[in-house]
């Protein structure tokens, strides 16, 4: 299942067989929710693991999940990792991309995979 290493175009969602996790505000509405439930199931089959969810960007790599009007995901549009007019007045859009530095609080993260649903 390959190395832990994250490059321009490879973010190794299952490694040695055990998932990044997956972080999601938990303010984030019901649908998001189902749909990360969703997501942590199919990881779980593939792999043997059930993802683990975090509620704060605490891990050196994780798959975001969030939408739109999330705090984080304003603050990486804020700071230029995603580009708004991706999403900007659109309905059933996703950005799927490694974010490389998505928190300045966290020095030693390097980068994570991006899903906005």
């Amino acid at each position: 299942m390959g190395n832990n290493t994250p490059t321009d175009n490879h973010f190794p969602l299952i490694s040695q067989g055990v998932p990044c996790p997956i972080y999601v505000d938990s303010s984030e509405d019901k649908g998001v929710m189902i749909a990360v439930g969703n997501l942590q199931q199919d990881i779980l089959q593939v792999c043997g693991t059930k993802p683990v969810l975090l509620t704060n960007v605490s891990s050196k790599h994780c798959v975001i999940v969030g939408t739109y009007s999330t705090p984080f995901v304003k603050k990486l549009i804020a700071a230029n990792k995603i580009d708004k007019k991706e999403l900007e007045g659109k309905n059933e859009k996703y950005i799927l991309q490694v974010v490389t530095n998505p928190c300045y609080q966290i020095i030693s993260q390097e980068n994570l995979c991006l899903l906005i649903h």
